[in-house]
Order: C-alpha cells, then structure tokens, then sequence
C-alpha cells in the first residue's frame, strides 16, 4: 500500500518514476523498501536497488529488481530482472 508508508529517499523516487516510464502497466506497480537500497560510488554517484511488484497482461503480480544509477547525467535505469 503506497500511501501506508512514508516517502522514500529522493534516490528511491527518481528510479521509481524511470522505472514506470518503462512499464505497461505502471499503475500496477507497488515498490518495497524492504529488499531495496543504495550504494554511494567513488565518484559521488548513487546506485539504487529497487524491489517491487508489477502485473502483467494477464493481471498477475510478478516480483521485479530495478537497478539505476544517478550521476551528474541524471537517473540511468540499467536493469530490470524478475526476482
């Protein structure tokens, strides 16, 4: 339930919405905090590990993993995989 939890991080934010720009079905997209964090790389940029679910085509709930990376270039989304 999005509005059962507080606001995540700005980092977690700006993956989450390059994450929905991609999607079908972006309104079906619930992200978890737990299963998700940040790393700061050497060079002052952030990598952001995003759990969460999504349906498909046919309305089943699938567990998804983001990987972004936001630099000075802004939110890069290298990969979405199933979990």
């Amino acid at each position: 339930c999005l509005r059962c939890r507080r606001r995540p991080p700005a980092g977690f934010m700006s993956c989450i919405n390059v994450v929905r720009e991609k999607m079908k079905f972006p309104s079906t997209m619930d992200y978890s905090m737990w299963g998700s964090n940040t790393e700061r790389g050497p060079s002052g940029g952030m990598s952001v590990y995003l759990s969460f679910t999504a349906k498909n085509s046919l309305g089943a709930d699938l567990p998804y993993r983001a990987y972004c990376i936001i630099d000075d270039l802004g939110v890069t989304l290298q990969s979405v995989k199933p979990r």
